[in-house]
């Protein structure tokens, strides 16, 4: 979904428009569009907070899994505006 489709689901109500997604049971739920990027993020969030535990438990040193630290971290990328 790029930005643009957000911002035209956002105009129209398509945030609160129910997405029908299965599970692994192969059972059908029904959800806002909102909830589940919620749920993404939360979600994604526990995995990171797994990986921590995991890399310390290893004796390893774990980094930040900040998000915004992530990209104040990493190399600038130059971006080239199109040719007219």
């Amino acid at each position: 979904m790029t930005r643009h489709s957000l911002s035209r689901h956002s105009r129209h109500g398509g945030w609160l428009k129910s997405w029908r997604i299965s599970t692994r049971e192969v059972k059908l739920y029904s959800y806002p569009l909102w909830q589940q990027m919620v749920h993404v993020v939360n979600h994604s969030s526990y995995h990171r907070g797994q990986v921590t535990i995991l890399l310390r438990q290893l004796g390893a040193e774990a980094v930040s899994t900040d998000f915004l630290v992530y990209y104040d971290e990493k190399p600038k990328q130059v971006v080239l505006s199109p040719e007219s």
